[in-house]
């Protein structure tokens, strides 16, 4: 073969190689920074009474709402009708899944649920959790 022929082959063969390692070494870097999505479990655990049950509904749950959607929160489950089992039970309850345990944190912090935190503790007590998804 002459000279010419396989420099190009050369080439392409390391071109190949260097692609594939790189590759390798972006997945393991990418896996390695997964977090597992979680589920925030909040319960409004006090008693509303009627007159300020129309306030909670007005002005605590369409900021949370919208913080939640802003934040990236999906709201699976929420509503006043829970069926408890053992235990107490909340007065109102909702589930949400999260990206991470991140995303839920910064949605947690920010200046807008800290704001709708204080309106709707005026209304109930809450208690909240996270639960990591499971792995699938």
């Amino acid at each position: 073969m002459a000279e010419g022929t396989r420099t190009p082959k050369l080439a392409i063969a390391l071109s190949l190689l260097a692609g594939i390692a790189i590759g390798a070494a972006g997945t393991s870097a990418l896996h390695a920074q997964v977090k597992p999505a979680v589920y925030s479990v909040d319960e409004a655990l006090a008693d509303v009474d009627l007159a300020g049950i129309s306030d909670y509904t007005h002005n605590y749950v369409p900021l949370t709402q919208a913080s939640m959607k802003a934040y990236g929160g999906n709201v699976l489950a929420e509503s006043s009708k829970v069926k408890t089992f053992s235990g107490n039970s909340p007065k109102r309850a909702a589930i949400v899944l999260w990206r991470n345990i991140d995303q839920f944190e910064a949605w947690y912090n920010s200046p807008e649920y800290t704001h709708a935190r204080e309106i709707g503790g005026k209304y109930a007590k809450f208690h909240m959790f996270v639960v990591e998804a499971a792995s699938r």
